[in-house]
């Protein structure tokens, strides 16, 4: 490591800056008390849990910070960073010199997992054109893709979060324009797009790409209301649809829940079907909605924005009041169909790690202490919390794991949403957890508690809990040189992928 600490106490470094904190660092002691957690290997488990949603802190900073050139940067610095690049990238070194941040941590396998991420993204960068450069969900074509690009929507969202810190912002406006002009949002899967675009350009800064495609969004956000219960206020969706096939609405209302032999059959076994009103497309309108009210407004358009907050905030009620189950402590689908075996209405009978989405977009209030109590879930090893990652659907579904599918050609199991844990959903709902919340420091789970000077930050859907520390704790350290994003560039010309 680079620099050290005098302290006895481990101590994990995190390296940022920006223009109004040139020199930073973000400093969490490891030695912190986990009282909810007794074994060592659950402390373990916390620590590693709480470094990696320090790094999600690392990046919950927002707006059109100007960044440091690297030409600017003190020589030690410049040269580690080069030194950095060419350890994890080899020939392509100069690329990510040129457009990444760079992050040094007292955790090495967090550290190769962070700049893998970096090289993942690379390769994922596809030039389409004249449309400029998407990002594929699939470095292979495959057959359910949009073509002739391979591109899916239910990615999108991803990409443009993290594509957002790039130096260059011509990556994410360039995906803008193809998501929203090229087609891009299909609608192949529920998405929230327009939350993430406006997430997007509020970092680069440059609000254009997201003002120029206003009324695509309304037009993409209409487009669903053909699966809107107008008497509800809430939307259903297909779990296929929701890009989470074998869920406990689609196992169960094809009858494949209540046998204990599989049925192979895709029409007949949890593929298809299920239509429910869910916790994740609902979140998604909310916050489609809210994006949309916020950039009518400054497009001073305030009779739009007007109405976008009225149809997010029946949205947000509509939420809290039918899809929240006190009986589970956790928000529940409820089906939006009857079938031989399932009735309209009823919820389904299992939690599944698709409920905490609403904590994503900040459907919850923060100040009442029911919905909190869903976060034990996600902390019981015999609840959601699994040995390799967070379970989808929790064991006590009486088809947890219980395998459907299998690829046709080598007869392999595929990938299902009854119980295996999928980094796609697992990404969603580690970030949501509050910033400075009590979980830590007190044995019993209160209503989260955001401090003062967190409680104003309008990207607040990368908060992180499990934590007790706040932007307070960034401070200009002088004597320590930080690593740096490159300067920003503010072109809007097309990107080259070399």
């Amino acid at each position: 490591m680079p620099f050290t600490d005098s302290s006895s106490s481990p101590v994990l470094i995190l390296l940022f800056s920006n223009a109004t904190a040139h020199d930073s660092l973000v400093r969490f002691r490891s030695d912190i008390h986990v009282d909810m957690l007794s074994s060592s290997r659950d402390a373990f488990f916390a620590r590693r849990l709480a470094l990696s949603l320090v790094v999600a802190f690392l990046f919950s900073t927002h707006g059109a910070a100007q960044r440091v050139p690297t030409s600017a940067l003190p020589p030690q610095a410049a040269l580690q960073i080069t030194k950095i690049a060419a350890t994890r990238f080899g020939a392509d070194a100069p690329w990510f010199v040129d457009n990444i941040p760079f992050l040094v941590i007292d955790d090495a396998e967090l550290e190769q997992v962070y700049y893998y991420r970096w090289k993942l993204y690379r390769s994922h960068l596809r030039e389409i054109g004249a449309q400029g450069v998407m990002v594929t969900e699939f470095l292979d074509n495959v057959p359910w893709g949009r073509q002739p690009y391979t591109d899916l929507n239910d990615s999108s969202s991803f990409h443009l979060m993290e594509g957002r810190w790039l130096r260059s912002p011509a990556v994410v406006n360039s995906l803008i324009e193809h998501l929203y002009a090229g087609g891009g949002n299909d609608r192949h899967f529920s998405e929230a797009i327009a939350a993430t675009t406006l997430q997007a350009v509020m970092t680069t800064g440059d609000m254009r790409p997201a003002l120029r495609n206003l009324a695509a969004m309304q037009y993409v956000y209409n487009q669903w209301d053909d699966h809107l219960d107008r008497a509800r206020n809430l939307y259903w969706v297909e779990p296929i649809t929701d890009a989470t096939e074998y869920t406990i609405s689609s196992i169960d209302a094809t009858g494949a829940g209540f046998v204990d032999t599989p049925n192979t059959d895709q029409n007949e076994n949890g593929f298809f079907r299920g239509f429910a009103f869910r916790p994740t497309i609902n979140s998604y309108q909310y916050a489609n909605a809210l994006a949309i009210a916020k950039l009518a407004g400054l497009d001073r358009r305030p009779r739009l924005a007007a109405e976008y907050r009225r149809r997010a905030t029946a949205i947000r009620k509509a939420v809290l009041e039918q899809l929240w189950n006190p009986a589970s402590q956790h928000f529940i689908d409820r089906y939006q169909r009857s079938t031989a075996y399932v009735k309209e209405g009823e919820f389904i009978r299992g939690r599944e790690l698709a409920g905490y989405t609403p904590w994503l977009y900040e459907v919850p209030p923060t100040d009442v202490a029911q919905y909190s109590e869903a976060w034990r879930h996600v902390l019981k090893q015999d609840e959601l919390a699994g040995p390799h990652g967070l379970r989808t659907v929790e064991p006590s579904y009486p088809r947890y794991m219980a395998q459907y599918r299998y690829d046709w050609q080598s007869k392999l199991p595929e990938c299902q949403w009854n119980g295996p844990s999928w980094p796609f959903q697992t990404r969603k709902h580690l970030l949501p957890w509050p910033t400075c919340s009590t979980i830590i420091s007190k044995a019993s789970l209160h209503a989260p508690t955001i401090c003062a000077c967190c409680a104003s930050t309008p990207i607040s859907i990368w908060r992180l809990t499990a934590i007790p520390i706040c932007r307070r704790t960034i401070t200009p350290t002088p004597a320590r040189r930080s690593l740096v994003w490159p300067a920003r560039i503010t072109t809007t010309t097309r990107p080259s992928m070399t």
